[in-house]
């Protein structure tokens, strides 16, 4: 790939304009590891920047984004994993073990999930631009998310959930006592067993 093209990836995978050209001109005995140091701490300090401009709210954003990106992907895994096992019994017909052939290919579209997830992650978080109204609400934003650490610092234990819970119960004495419903149903089968003996 010449430069044009890396500039080109560059520019739709990380949204920077990044002169490999000049690079080449002034020195042009960089070889491919120089190059690709240079893009990657250009577009770690990119990166950086973006973050350091929003403080706590980035990290928050980029967990959002994240988990939406994996969802995603594993809902079109699951597809593909689903269309897989529908045809993998038409390879028995070809002399080959399907579970073997099965867990092989499986296995290489989970690589290819965790090759995507990666791909995108990195694409979308590069590429995008968050934009706020004012300073002011970014300030706000920020006073919120300490706010909302603090109360999270200061939250009861679970010893203190068990007496609000029993409070709770003295309140409703109607109220029938809520609890697992199938350990209920196992020990209601258990029940029924041990009487028929």
């Amino acid at each position: 790939m010449g430069y044009k093209g890396l500039e080109a990836s560059i520019h739709h995978n990380f949204g920077l304009q990044i002169p490999v050209k000049g690079w080449l001109e002034k020195d042009s005995n960089m070889n491919d590891q120089d190059i690709t140091e240079k893009i990657h701490s250009a577009a770690t300090a990119s990166y950086k920047a973006k973050g350091n401009s929003l403080g706590p709210v980035m990290r928050d954003f980029e967990k959002q984004i994240l988990l939406q990106i994996i969802d995603n992907a594993w809902k079109d895994h699951l597809g593909s994993v689903d269309y897989l096992r529908q045809g993998i019994g038409l390879r028995g017909y070809g002399s080959r073990n399907p579970k073997l052939e099965f867990r092989r290919e499986s296995f290489g579209l989970f690589e290819e999930l965790l090759e995507n997830i990666r791909i995108e992650a990195t694409r979308f978080l590069a590429r995008v631009e968050i934009e706020l109204d004012a300073p002011e609400e970014l300030e706000r934003i920020q006073k919120l998310g300490r706010k909302k650490t603090v109360e999270h610092q200061n939250s009861e234990s679970a010893f203190t959930a068990e007496e609000v819970e029993s409070s709770t119960q003295q309140q409703n004495p109607n109220q029938p006592e809520q609890g697992n419903r199938r350990l209920r149903r196992y020990e209601a089968k258990m029940a029924r067993k041990g009487n028929k003996k």
